[in-house]
């Protein structure tokens, strides 16, 4: 109950500020012209991580436009100051100010990522969140009826608001043209900008240390890291079912390789709001902001229906799919590709995935998703190939 008034007051504080600055814009935006060199980004969750953020980097690294990062997230306006980037509180005149003469906005969901209102001729692009497995949108009943919902009111749905959403690669320009109802000549296949760094780095022992030892991981102990990464589940039921299956692993996980130098790493998605405690070697990553990072230093991953398979391809190392609710999960959103073509590696109980990580461990089992990288993600250099387009294109 305290939960659900928390929620309804801060979406209601959420369109008290949505109204208040676009009063403001409709007064005042005569006075301001806007500069296609000012450039906006920002992130759903708060966080300094993901696509805009790599993008945001290199941007940053060629010293090319004037680019701000906007947010209401006192850690993240904290470390871009001191890092000396261009981070600007989102409630404030001065994001106001920026917003108003943007030329572009750069976000991971959709434009108020940025800023709570967005000019015509301000081109919003999204650079999504990922590459899908689950199904999205239109596509699938368990948003379908919010949108019908929408539409019912005659209000736009968000994907009306996007110029252009960038995609991983060709196969992925179908099914966001399904999802959204956006044109195809909008779909851009110029790959994710989080995935630089794996092409960068995925043989870079140096990098992997670094990064390791964030973690608190010392270079003089080899550690064998296993990162499990788990998305939402959209019924409460389910979502009960996987916190019982994931106590149960991770406890028979402590038992079996405890020990003996290995460590699971557990993030949960950022919608998961639920707690809990971890046994030893199991390291609880969900409040580490970049994902990438994690899968670059392990050695397997585990998921099931999250878009970090497509990413991992890309570093050719094992990945299972612990798919304990497969038929529910497929039933209930949908899958855009068979699983099984994705990975051999399939786990359905707790047991399964314990045999097949201690399979890995000892090389009983042959790796290649070369051949599966190359398909789903354009290779290397996504964020070069978007800031080499953007002045050729134009608002809907």
């Amino acid at each position: 109950m305290f939960k659900n008034l928390f929620r309804y007051k801060k979406r209601l504080f959420y369109y008290y500020k949505k109204f208040f600055w676009n009063i403001l814009r409709f007064l005042l935006f005569p006075f301001f012209k806007q500069e296609k060199d000012i450039i906006l980004f920002g992130t759903h969750f708060e966080r300094f991580t993901d696509n805009t953020k790599y993008l945001f980097l290199y941007f940053q690294e060629k010293k090319i436009h004037r680019v701000f990062w906007i947010t209401n997230n006192p850690k993240v306006l904290d470390k871009l100051k001191k890092a000396g980037y261009n981070v600007v509180k989102r409630d404030s005149f001065r994001a106001f100010y920026l917003a108003m003469k943007a030329g572009y906005y750069f976000f991971t969901h959709n434009f108020p990522d940025v800023f709570y209102f967005k000019r015509k001729k301000t081109i919003a692009i999204n650079l999504w969140h990922g590459s899908p497995l689950k199904r999205l949108g239109f596509d699938t009943p368990v948003e379908l009826k919010g949108i019908l919902k929408r539409k019912g009111f005659h209000l736009k749905l968000p994907y009306e608001k996007w110029d252009y959403i960038v995609v991983a690669n060709d196969i992925f320009i179908d099914i966001f043209h399904s999802a959204t109802k956006i044109p195809k000549e909008r779909i851009l296949p110029l790959g994710l900008p989080r995935n630089d760094i794996l092409f960068k780095y995925k043989e870079d022992l140096k990098k992997i240390e670094e990064i390791k030892s964030k973690l608190g991981f010392s270079k003089d102990v080899p550690n064998r890291i296993i990162f499990y990464a788990p998305t939402f589940r959209d019924s409460s039921y389910f979502n009960k079912l996987f916190f019982s299956v994931l106590t149960n692993f991770v406890n028979k996980f402590s038992d079996k390789f405890c020990g003996k130098n290995i460590t699971l790493l557990v993030k949960l998605h950022p919608l998961v709001e639920e707690k809990m405690r971890f046994p030893r070697c199991v390291l609880d990553v969900s409040s580490y902001e970049d994902t990438q990072e994690l899968l670059l230093i392990s050695d397997i991953l585990i998921t099931d229906y999250s878009s970090i398979i497509f990413d991992y391809l890309i570093l050719n190392k094992p990945l299972i799919l612990f798919l304990n609710d497969y038929n529910e999960y497929a039933d209930i959103r949908g899958l855009y590709f068979n699983p099984f073509s994705l990975t051999n590696l399939i786990a359905y109980n707790v047991e399964q995935l314990i045999l097949l990580i201690e399979k890995i461990l000892n090389f009983e089992v042959e790796i290649s998703n070369n051949e599966r990288a190359s398909i789903f993600n354009k290779n290397c250099c996504a964020s070069e190939r978007i800031v080499n387009i953007i002045s050729t294109l134009k608002p809907r």
